[in-house]
C-alpha cells in the first residue's frame, strides 16, 4: 500500500521503476514545491517515504527520464532557497518584536 503524505500526494509502490515516469515526476515536483522542505530528510518526512527511496527515485527520474528539476543540484538549490526564506522570515519576526 502506498504511503500517504500530509497532502494529496501518495508515494507509489513503483517509485523506483514507475509505470508512468512522466506523470510520477510531475506529481512529485508539485508535491516537492508544496512541501517547502529545507532538506532531503524533511522532504522525505513530508512525502511519506524513506530518505533512500526519495533519493533513488529522484536520481532515476533525473538521470534516466530527463527530469532535471529532480536532480540533486536542483534540489540543493530548492532546499537552500527555502532555508534562506525561513531565515529571513525569522529575522523579520524577531526585528518586529
Amino acid at each position: 500500500m502506498p504511503k500517504v503524505s500530509e497532502g494529496a500526494f501518495r508515494w507509489p509502490d513503483d517509485a523506483q521503476d514507475p509505470t508512468n515516469p512522466g506523470e510520477f515526476a510531475a506529481r512529485l515536483i508539485a508535491a516537492i514545491e508544496e512541501a517547502k522542505a529545507v532538506s532531503y530528510d524533511s522532504l522525505a518526512d513530508k512525502l511519506g517515504c524513506d530518505l533512500s527511496e526519495l533519493m533513488k527515485a529522484c536520481r532515476n527520474l533525473s538521470m534516466n527520464h530527463g527530469h532535471d528539476k529532480l536532480s540533486s543540484r536542483s534540489l540543493h538549490f530548492y532546499f537552500q532557497h527555502h532555508s534562506d526564506r525561513l531565515a529571513a522570515l525569522s529575522r523579520d519576526k524577531s526585528f518586529h518584536n
